[in-house]
């Protein structure tokens, strides 16, 4: 990490100076209930519905569960 300057000449350098203080309590980045996930399986290929922020995670785990190969894109 580089550090330079110096704040406290920052401070008297300035026209105007704020200060405060901001505080938000923990938000969970997390469903709060399950959420379904639907595949359809035909022609031995495999469609799958599924609210996710782990597309890529849900596909393998999804192929694997069906002992398919993963495709490798999309």
């Amino acid at each position: 990490m580089k550090e330079e300057g110096n704040l406290e000449t920052g401070k008297s350098l300035a026209g105007e100076l704020f200060e405060n203080t901001y505080v938000n309590g923990y938000v969970a980045h997390a469903p709060w209930r399950r959420i379904p996930l639907w595949a359809e399986v035909k022609d031995g290929k495999a469609t799958v519905w599924a609210s996710t922020q782990s597309p890529f995670g849900v596909k393998e785990q999804v192929a694997g569960a069906l002992g398919m190969r993963p495709p490798m894109c999309a």
